[in-house]
């Protein structure tokens, strides 16, 4: 799997871009996803020899609503005319997201899907990438013959 971002960030060095990102969560500042996933096409997505992409997929929020990962993905979906299918549940729910956990409990997080989607190229949205579990786990859930992740930032410069 590929993985790129528009920014690799580092939490107390990177103030500006720990702030933007705060302010995606749930969703509310529309406007900015907006302009980061025509970033996320312009400067990520249509670099890539392959742009035949079969789906786009993204993690599913614990509430099952509407957040910034699915506005993310649609607006995405929308330049690219690719659909964002909303078929992943998460396996195993937790109180609290990503950003407290240690690496090997980021590991644990599994998704499943709703139903069978042929997808050889898929398409992963996500806006932070630290160690990769989540898009690991998207990537299992599916099983693609091809995928690429986009993120908006990455904490670490390697995904394995």
């Amino acid at each position: 799997m590929k993985a790129f971002s528009l920014f690799n960030w580092r939490k107390n060095r990177h103030k500006v871009l720990s702030l933007l990102l705060k302010s995606l969560k749930g969703g509310h500042n529309k406007k900015a996803l907006k302009q980061l996933a025509e970033d996320m096409v312009l400067s990520k997505i249509l670099a890539f020899e392959n742009r035949n992409f079969d789906c786009i997929a993204y993690p599913p929020s614990k509430s099952g609503k509407s957040d910034h990962a699915s506005i993310l993905a649609d607006e995405i979906s929308k330049l690219i005319n690719v659909p964002t299918y909303k078929f992943l549940h998460r396996i195993k729910s937790t109180d609290s997201g990503q950003k407290d956990k240690t690496a090997l409990e980021r590991q644990q997080i599994n998704f499943s899907a709703a139903e069978k989607i042929s997808c050889k190229n898929l398409l992963i949205i996500d806006d932070i990438v630290t160690t990769g579990s989540t898009i690991k786990a998207i990537h299992k859930a599916i099983l693609p013959k091809h995928s690429v992740a986009v993120a908006i930032a990455f904490r670490r410069h390697e995904i394995t």
